[in-house]
């Protein structure tokens, strides 16, 4: 028997629960290691100190309540903690509001550029060829716009040089 093992079942030695081999060879150790002993001698005497601690009564609530929070019993299940709340928590950060709003902003812009018009716009203006036709009006005039910027250019590089 070791040191390490005698502390290890020190209070089943105490309380007299071990079975009779190992029982008697903590009663060896204690009468060979003086360290043991005297470990024995403080941890009884803090046991009969506690025994003269008095009573509290609880209320049986109060222990149920302790109970029913660290016997690792998993909380009840409902609708709202378990399925709802963890599909919209993620979607209750900072990081998913502003990602939101860039994107809100930019399917406006998009549909402002691409799509019809407010004043003019019917069930027809929504069909894909529709659609399609505004994006390549669109392509055609940023086109055009960068065919004059290249022109606009030119003239500029021209005076500067001469």
């Amino acid at each position: 028997m070791n040191c390490a093992k005698f502390e290890s079942r020190l209070t089943d030695y105490m309380d007299g629960t071990l079975d009779g081999g190992l029982q008697q060879a903590m009663s060896e150790h204690l009468k060979e290691c003086s360290s043991c002993s005297d470990l024995l001698a403080r941890v009884h005497a803090l046991r009969e100190l506690l025994k003269a601690f008095p009573q509290i009564e609880l209320r049986q609530a109060l222990v149920d309540q302790i109970l029913d929070r660290t016997t690792g019993k998993p909380p009840k299940w409902s609708v709202w903690s378990g399925f709802i709340l963890p599909t919209i928590r993620p979607f209750l950060t900072q990081r998913y509001a502003f990602g939101t709003g860039i994107l809100v902003v930019f399917i406006s812009l998009v549909f402002t550029m691409v799509g019809p018009t407010p004043s003019t716009s019917g069930y027809s203006d929504m069909s894909p060829s529709s659609v399609a036709e505004n994006a390549d009006r669109l392509t055609d005039n940023v086109k055009k716009k960068w065919a004059q910027m290249r022109v606009y250019q030119t003239q500029l590089y021209e005076e500067a040089h001469s």
